[in-house]
């Protein structure tokens, strides 16, 4: 290893005349032989929550980012996603320019879409949430032939009943049991809008799924910049750090 490390060294000092006229590099990049991750490991450190790592340590971890609990994938830290894969895509652009990003973007999303949707994306299983369901008991209709034989069953069951189909759960007895045996046969879709209950909630579930969705394309795209540039070049950015 030590006259491997030997010639990584002697390489990045001397580079050749092409590489020195071709792109710009940092002094940590050597012409484009490593990644040069500071920025992106100060601006990780200094997420809230985020473990005090030594830099060395950040290199052979950064890309692991399904090891991060879900409650810290915040804002803060989807910013420090945009910063990295900023990085990767403009280091990948230097080293890699005849690679049309574009046609990656569109492989990318093709392919998280179908793991986001199957729940076997990394680091975001998916979950079955109360908050994005209807409380209650669902009730099968097919065994009462008018309202008044639903109105037996009293206010609390035709209550929980209508509450599993999201529909308005207030009212009389009869008032209850007249709009529910109104639904059967029918598809929600078909149903009256008046009927429905209103959920001034139900936004906030559905903006932070769409939330998370973000991070986790964002994630799924420096999975793959990091397999287009090769792990070999992290563990040589390690190396040369010592």
């Amino acid at each position: 290893m030590s006259a491997e490390f030997d010639e990584l060294m002697k390489a990045r000092d001397n580079p050749t005349e092409e590489e020195q006229n071709l792109v710009e590099f940092s002094d940590e990049e050597g012409y484009g032989r490593y990644l040069d991750l500071h920025d992106c490991y100060l601006k990780f450190i200094n997420l809230k929550g985020a473990e005090k790592l030594e830099y060395i340590s950040f290199l052979s971890s950064f890309d692991q980012l399904f090891d991060i609990p879900k409650d810290r994938k915040n804002a803060e830290y989807k910013k420090y996603l945009e910063m990295l894969l900023e990085y990767l895509q403009d280091y990948t652009e230097r080293v890699k320019p005849l690679l049309d990003q574009n046609e990656l973007y569109g492989k990318v999303l093709g392919e998280f879409e179908k793991k986001w949707e199957n729940g076997t994306f990394p680091g975001w299983p998916k979950e079955t949430s109360s908050a994005l369901t209807h409380s209650g008991a669902h009730l099968d209709l097919s065994a009462f032939s008018s309202w008044e034989e639903l109105a037996s069953l009293g206010l609390d069951r035709l209550k929980s009943a209508l509450m599993a189909l999201g529909l308005k759960c207030g009212g009389t007895l009869e008032e209850r049991a007249q709009r529910l045996f109104s639904t059967k046969g029918k598809s929600l879709e078909s149903l009256d809008p008046s009927l429905f209950a209103k959920n001034p909630k139900a936004k906030g579930p559905k903006k932070d799924t769409e939330r998370n969705k973000e991070i986790g394309f964002l994630e799924a795209q420096v999975y793959d910049y990091i397999e287009i540039l090769g792990v070999s070049k992290i563990y040589i950015c390690i190396y040369l750090s010592y």
